[in-house]
């Protein structure tokens, strides 16, 4: 997933800054996809007929790494660290 504040002028290159989450996804099911759909839907209401598609899956993002680039050339990594399960997955919350 990448996010970032430019805002397509030049002064981009010096500062501008750009996030980059890497990590496992998932798609949510049951409570947890009730629980996030409500609150997608909370700052999100016009959307309520796309995110009832039947084609439309809600996923979740477990990040393991952030790159945050600024100055255009400046790379600084943050490694998260996750709980380790037995059998693999992710942790219920």
């Amino acid at each position: 997933m990448v996010m970032d504040n430019r805002s397509n002028e030049e002064s981009d290159f010096h500062q501008a800054i750009a996030v980059t989450a890497t990590g496992k996804v998932k798609e949510t099911v049951g409570s947890e996809k009730d629980r996030l759909t409500k609150l997608y839907l909370s700052k999100h209401p016009h959307l309520i007929d796309f995110v009832s598609s039947p084609t439309c899956a809600l996923v979740t993002l477990e990040v393991e790494t952030y790159y945050i680039v600024s100055q255009f050339q400046n790379v600084t990594e943050f490694h998260m660290k996750l709980p380790t399960l037995k059998g693999g997955g992710f942790p219920e919350r």
